[in-house]
């Protein structure tokens, strides 16, 4: 089991997408007609040292995802500033305002591999 510390304030519409996924109480998503709710969820994927991902609800293997308000939602812009580092929680995304279900755990503490390839792109939601 892992707990979380959110950061509602700077990501509302992030972490709320988040819990109830986590609670499964949004029903059927819109789109792909799939369980909004992360049970039966596996990580897809694992990079040694750097994270592990989850949350694709729609294939289960890191290649779809939809988000509670319908497929894809915005970036908020203040969970874009958030000091990324071990531990933090982030939405995972293909790219500007495109967060689905999916999010990750960062592993690294290696900040030039996390400016480089995370920070400003990712909507930080919470910590370990």
């Amino acid at each position: 089991r892992l707990s979380f510390v959110l950061f509602g304030d700077a990501a509302p519409r992030a972490v709320e997408n988040f819990l109830r996924l986590c609670d499964g109480t949004k029903g059927i998503a819109k789109a792909s007609k799939k369980p909004l709710h992360y049970l039966g969820n596996r990580v897809h994927r694992i990079v040694e040292g750097y994270c592990v991902q989850w949350g694709d609800i729609v294939r289960n293997d890191g290649s779809g995802g939809e988000s509670i308000y319908g497929g894809k939602f915005n970036d908020e812009p203040a969970a874009l500033k958030l000091p990324i580092s071990r531990g933090s929680l982030v939405m995972a995304n293909s790219g500007k305002n495109s967060n689905t279900s999916q999010v990750f755990v960062v592993l690294t503490d290696d900040v030039e591999r996390i400016k480089k390839n995370m920070q400003g792109k990712h909507v930080v939601i919470g910590r370990i």
